[in-house]
């Protein structure tokens, strides 16, 4: 088995599940609260991740301006999930905040220099189409 295969594996369960639990929350909470409540179980994982660390953070002014931005988006875009999820079938919103690989490729080929092939335009396309065919 290839050594990325399982990791990646575990990545799409626990994506899935990560789309799935907010339909749960908003249930119960407001998506402003709930957003509060992801926010604290994502410190909880921070602080066994440093502990396992041996406290031996790493500091360098880029990486950690990135990754506060990272942090921030993955809030937010969060936040912004549950309100979806509060409003709609949560089948249909997970599979349009889904697409979001569409908007790295695209970031990755204008910024970064990384080509896109003809089947990733495709691909992109039928993306596009899909939101379309599933919003309608």
């Amino acid at each position: 088995m290839k050594s990325w295969l399982l990791p990646a594996l575990v990545t799409m369960l626990l994506y899935g599940l990560w789309s799935y639990f907010p339909k749960l929350s908003v249930r119960y909470l407001s998506p402003s609260n709930a957003v509060i409540y992801e926010v604290m179980g994502s410190m909880i994982f921070g602080v066994i991740a440093i502990a396992l660390m041996g406290f031996n953070l790493q500091y360098h002014p880029k990486g950690a301006f990135f990754a506060m931005i990272t942090g921030f988006c993955l809030v937010l875009a969060g936040f912004i999930y549950l309100v979806a999820a509060s409003r709609g079938p949560i089948a249909l919103v997970s599979a349009v905040s889904a697409l979001y690989p569409m908007v790295t490729l695209i970031l990755a080929s204008l910024l970064l220099g990384e080509t896109v092939t003809i089947k990733q335009g495709c691909g992109i396309v039928l993306a596009i189409v899909s939101v379309v065919l599933m919003a309608s």
